[in-house]
């Protein structure tokens, strides 16, 4: 998984032409079912994060459209999403948009798996009021629900 922070432009009309820019490059490339691979919330200071689990040709492609716009802020793999979902409340709060948890949800469940929750149950044992993601518990269960 890809996360990308990209800051918006400073003036609107500049930002509405890079949104359709934006939107019709990525529909060259991005099928309408890989559009469940990908999410967005905004960040501080007019910013986009965006969380994607697309092929990485497709992730290129979309960094470049950010550089190339002077727009990039950065990029990162993203090897443990439940961890990253945690690290911090505006991710956390992000996450529980419908549309936001049903693609992490179902990225975790392709990449998560009950040893994975149960190391990070180990690795926040002294962690006052850790709790885990409600798919944790579900990987966890056996009673996994697929969201496709």
């Amino acid at each position: 998984m890809y996360f990308i922070i990209a800051r918006g432009a400073e003036e609107p009309e500049e930002q509405r032409r890079l949104e359709t820019e934006f939107l019709a490059d990525l529909c060259q490339f991005v099928s309408n079912s890989e559009k469940d691979a990908m999410t967005g919330f905004d960040m501080e200071d007019n910013g986009t994060g965006l969380l994607l689990f697309l092929d990485e040709w497709k992730v290129n492609r979309i960094i470049d459209f950010f550089v190339k716009n002077d727009l990039l802020e950065s990029y990162e793999i993203i090897t443990h999403p439940t961890k990253f979902i945690c690290s911090n409340a505006k991710y956390l709060d992000a996450y529980q948009d419908e549309h936001n948890k049903r693609v992490l949800d179902n990225y975790i469940l392709r990449n998560m798996s009950a040893d994975d929750v149960l190391e990070r149950i180990h690795e926040n044992k002294s962690v006052p009021g850790f709790n885990l993601l409600p798919i944790e518990m579900e990987i966890l269960s056996g009673t996994v629900h697929e969201n496709f």
